[in-house]
């Protein structure tokens, strides 16, 4: 019998599957190569915007939801809130639906605090503006059914800011394409929900098949 590949317990044959937890207790090799792509120049891009971010909001506390095995949510702790000079240090707590990923980025990143969190689901009263700022990379074709609960728990979560950094695929075909197409309607749509546009970049990588890319720091809704 073939080893199944672990993209297959997130999508197969066009449909999302969303079994994460048998996707990190059984994958032969890090899922999405998490560990080398949070080094990619976009991640860098993401980190960039969060320091001067950062610098002008001085914002101590953030939650980084979908945080995998936790490789992105360490370069914001190391870089963001603890790398720059004269800022008071700050804390970041990661959040992520498989127990299995959880266990494993306790076990990378020791100095960190890593809990469970199903975003779809209603928040623990302990989470609801808990955080000056929550973050979420790479996460939304994973939460497509239902987009409403995804953007009203990042905004309960968080006192006033929301950072979203979304891929797109390259291919012509892809889950999600109905919803969001491109990097700029990603931007529209989060407009149109309320928030406001502190900084955006939508960016296109013609080395990656004109691959499209969105880093929004945004500020939630008011009302």
């Amino acid at each position: 019998m073939s080893e199944t590949r672990y993209q297959e317990f997130v999508f197969r044959d066009g449909r999302f599957i969303g079994d994460f937890e048998n996707m990190y207790k059984q994958a032969s090799e890090v899922p999405w190569h998490q560990d080398v792509l949070a080094h990619h120049f976009y991640v860098d891009l993401d980190i960039l915007i969060l320091k001067e971010m950062r610098r002008r909001f001085a914002f101590r506390t953030v939650a980084d939801v979908a945080a995998g095995l936790g490789h992105v949510t360490d370069r914001i702790h190391r870089e963001v809130l603890m790398g720059q000079i004269g800022a008071e240090p700050g804390e970041i707590s990661g959040f992520e639906l498989s127990s299995t990923a959880v266990n494993q980025a306790s076990k990378l990143f020791p100095h960190l605090n890593f809990s469970c969190l199903n975003v779809l689901e209603e928040l623990p009263k302990a989470l609801v503006e808990s955080f000056d700022l929550v973050t979420v990379k790479d996460c939304l074709w994973y939460v497509l059914g239902d987009l409403p609960t995804f953007w009203k728990n990042l905004c309960r979560m968080s006192r006033r800011f929301v950072f979203v950094s979304q891929t797109f695929p390259s291919d012509p075909v892809f889950v999600g394409q109905d919803v969001y197409p491109n990097a700029a309607s990603l931007l529209e749509d989060a407009v149109n929900r309320g928030f406001k546009v502190i900084h955006a970049i939508c960016e296109q990588d013609s080395a990656h098949g004109d691959r499209e890319s969105a880093h929004l720091f945004l500020e939630k809704p008011t009302s």
